[in-house]
């Protein structure tokens, strides 16, 4: 720990200007059932929104991450703190990867495997200066702080490619389910209700359950810690520059699309089959081989789920398909899995389906429908507004929602080249301003091209009775809004091609779409 006064506040500043993204919201841990023969250490966020919202109406402060706070964990007192992954305006300043051996039945070369070959390609593929970190009991967790915020959606993708490396690593020395976890876990903030996606990582220090100090892996062998540990970040940071960071955004993506060109062209092994005939099952309407090793291994479970979204998504179908494969997946596994034969873990695995299905649609490429196919899909959607637009329903123009299509096109094909599948099934739109800063590049307002303020008609499908008992069969609503509605409510040859996950909340949350199954052409078809 730091020695005196002024190496702390030495030490407050590099943390504050290498590592903090946010000190609004940060992590901590909290003894359940305090005084009970089980109590255990769980973690959770501080200010919970239930106390931001109180203090906010009751006029007071609101507790912030602040020099005290980082002290007090640099000194051990009370627990250890933990600090977001991704700030409020969707950057990051560093990108990490957490090396966990919960159990002493795991054997330590596992972790020490995933470690080796993370270093190895931060350091060598990336080309990115990292630092290893003793976090106790056999885990690690390896910083990479950058010398500038670097966008959201970049920091995921090198997390998430290094991460798989990792996981590889670790199965390739044994069987037992890795223990790695990469940040940002996100490629924003938004995507969940108190809007800190992408994770907190704990800084280095005191442990929260054991005896153990964190210390720092130093040149040629030497383990360090106290100011000198937090002098190294700085230097780190330095040295990744945005020159090296782009070079190694570039080197993560093209290793993701070789990751799953080599899933798509592996050969199955030998199963041990259980029958001599190996009937088909239609797992809604994609074909692929019933299981017949009983039990399914976890390793065998993650392998099948690798293989089947790609086949789902690169035949055409949407991430609903996908996810409606993988529950049909895990139906016909679950007589004596060792996973998905356990009640609690099969709910878990169930109810992370549909993220488990955007993370392997993160690492493939979208793929281009035909100039054809996307002007088929907007011409459908031009029909619905002229058809509204000759029955006399106040407000729509066909020419001005075709303007605002185009504009909305253009977005989306932005985020179909920036993160495939993934970006296109949470797509963010604002309709708003946001209140911590301009608007950025990668915004796109809903307003926009043509959504402006003017009210529009919507047709109700149920009247609607409001005061004075009278019924309204049409509802007035801003361009945009009734423009989504439109999308929505559309099918195109019986499909939902754009779904309304989330409708936007009043300065605290934007529009969450579903667009992943909208046939988009190239940028350059029009």
């Amino acid at each position: 720990m730091a020695d005196n006064g002024k190496d702390t506040e030495q030490a407050i500043g590099i943390i504050r200007r290498c590592l903090v993204n946010r000190d609004d919201r940060w992590g901590t841990y909290y003894i359940k059932d305090r005084g009970k023969e089980t109590q255990r250490v769980k973690q959770t966020t501080r200010p919970s929104p239930k106390l931001i919202q109180r203090l906010t109406r009751e006029g007071k402060p609101v507790p912030y991450c602040g020099p005290h706070q980082i002290a007090d964990h640099i000194e051990g007192r009370g627990m250890p703190i933990g600090l977001h992954a991704i700030s409020r305006g969707d950057t990051c300043r560093w990108v990490a990867w957490d090396i966990d051996r919960h159990f002493d039945s795991i054997p330590p070369e596992l972790p020490r495997s995933a470690l080796s070959a993370i270093f190895r390609m931060v350091r060598r593929t990336l080309g990115l200066l990292c630092l290893v970190e003793d976090s106790g009991g056999g885990g690690w967790h390896i910083w990479v702080p950058l010398s500038c915020p670097a966008p959201a959606p970049e920091a995921d993708a090198v997390a998430r490619a290094v991460r798989v490396a990792g996981e590889d690593a670790w199965l390739t020395c044994g069987d037992d389910d890795p223990h790695v976890e990469g940040f940002p876990k996100s490629e924003t903030r938004w995507n969940d209700e108190a809007n800190c996606g992408g994770g907190w990582l704990r800084l280095p220090g005191k442990h929260q359950k054991r005896q153990h100090v964190s210390s720092l892996l130093a040149p040629r062998g030497k383990w360090i810690n106290g100011l000198e540990m937090w002098r190294w970040f700085s230097v780190a940071a330095r040295g990744n520059t945005s020159v090296r960071w782009r070079a190694a955004v570039a080197a993560a993506r093209a290793m993701e699309r070789r990751q799953i060109a080599s899933l798509s062209s592996k050969r199955r092994p030998k199963r041990r089959a259980a029958s001599a005939a190996t009937p088909a099952c239609c797992y809604d309407c994609w074909t692929t081989e019933r299981l017949t090793t009983q039990p399914l291994r976890a390793s065998e479970r993650r392998r099948r789920e690798q293989e089947l979204v790609p086949a789902v998504l690169s035949g055409g179908g949407s991430l609903a398909d996908a996810e409606a494969a993988i529950l049909a997946l895990y139906a016909d596994a679950s007589g004596a899995s060792s996973d998905l034969g356990d009640p609690p873990v099969r709910a878990e695995l169930i109810d992370d389906a549909p993220n488990l299905v955007r993370r392997l649609a993160g690492r493939m490429t979208y793929r281009w429908a035909s100039r054809e196919e996307a002007e088929r899909a907007r011409q459908a959607f031009v029909a619905v507004a002229r058809r509204r637009e000759s029955r006399g329903v106040d407000g729509w123009s066909a020419a001005r929602f075709a303007r605002w299509l185009v504009g909305f096109y253009g977005f989306l094909r932005r985020r179909a080249q920036a993160g495939g599948y993934a970006f296109l099934a949470a797509t963010v739109a604002l309709s708003t301003k946001r209140e911590e800063g301009p608007r950025r590049p990668g915004d796109y307002f809903l307003k926009d091209s043509g959504g402006g303020y003017h009210t529009v008609e919507i047709p109700l499908r149920a009247p609607l009775r409001v005061p004075g008992g009278r019924t309204r069969s049409n509802y007035r609503v801003t361009p945009y809004k009734a423009y989504l509605s439109l999308l929505a409510t559309t099918r195109v040859d019986g499909k939902e091609l754009v779904r309304i996950v989330r409708p936007a909340v009043r300065g605290k949350l934007p529009w969450l779409l579903d667009c992943s199954a909208l046939p988009l052409d190239w940028p350059d078809a029009t």
